[in-house]
């Protein structure tokens, strides 16, 4: 979550209807944090999460989602227990598997609770998740990181123009003129079509997927609200260091502060007031519409 990111709907989710919120993220992330450490895969909390978990020992007070990292192989490793090994009242909604679904982020995967709906900030009816994003191992050099970052802006347009109906309202908000003309012409064409989507999802993985890992490399969490932020050593992520959530050992990357001062500079300074809010859940349905 990128912290200070205003809401594309007003927030309006009130402080117990947050900490309910949080409660049920804590639960998801009890779950996945036990499937991870029974099976050995290798995981890191990642950008606000990570920055709560520093400065915060836990949930930035006004977030309201959590982010974890894993590379590609640890990805496929959790995925395969998780089908067996969630709660019930859980469910994945996952990259590189039949389980992954048409929603607007089909390159991640999604832990759900369902029995906790929310609407999210796009206005769509959902439940409480927790996001599962790749740690992806970069090419070394500058100029072929950005040609590489490049490319991956070309891939992911590509899928999402293969499914426009991923292409929501949550996309007009706050867009130039000819972002919104160019939105409206290709979800007019109609380019499902005539481009598949499963093979531009596949195209996509195999790309985020092409460097291995090398010790002295560079990684980058993908999808990314940073970008070019958050393109670093593989070292400082490393074989992840034992942490505090909310009271939860959890993994941390190895040089925890280094990657959060490289995203938010003087990140231990709190936002101003008008900033701290969250950029995902409008409303908890359970509280405050029933």
């Amino acid at each position: 979550m990128k912290e200070g990111r205003k809401s594309q709907i007003s927030h309006t989710l009130g402080r117990q209807s947050l900490e309910k919120v949080h409660c049920a993220l804590k639960e998801i992330l009890v779950a996945v944090t036990e499937i991870c450490k029974r099976h050995q895969i290798q995981y890191y909390l990642v950008e606000g999460t990570l920055l709560g978990a520093v400065r915060h020992n836990g949930f930035i007070p006004w977030d309201d989602d959590v982010d974890i990292a894993m590379d590609a192989d640890n990805m496929k490793v959790f995925q395969r227990y998780a089908k067996e090994e969630l709660p019930g009242f859980m469910y994945m909604d996952a990259a590189y598997s039949n389980e992954r679904r048409w929603a607007w982020v089909p390159d991640q995967t999604r832990i759900y609770r369902n029995d906790i709906e929310i609407i999210d900030i796009s206005g769509i009816k959902t439940h409480v998740w927790i996001d599962i994003m790749q740690l992806v191992y970069l090419p070394r050099g500058r100029y072929t990181q950005k040609k590489w970052c490049f490319q991956l802006k070309y891939y992911k347009a590509m899928t999402r123009i293969s499914a426009p109906h991923i292409i929501g309202t949550h996309y007009w908000k706050n867009r130039t003129l000819m972002r919104r003309i160019t939105i409206a012409l290709v979800k007019g064409a109609h380019p499902e079509k005539f481009i598949s989507f499963e093979k531009r999802m596949e195209k996509l993985e195999r790309f985020l997927s092409h460097y291995p890992r090398t010790e002295n490399g560079y990684v980058m969490i993908y999808p990314s609200a940073y970008w070019g932020k958050e393109i670093v050593p593989f070292a400082w992520y490393g074989d992840g260091k034992e942490g505090v959530f909310e009271g939860l050992k959890v993994s941390l990357p190895v040089k925890s502060s280094e990657i959060l001062k490289q995203i938010y500079g003087d990140y231990m300074k709190l936002p101003s007031l008008d900033k701290r809010r969250g950029s995902h859940v409008f409303r908890l349905i359970e509280t405050e519409e029933q």
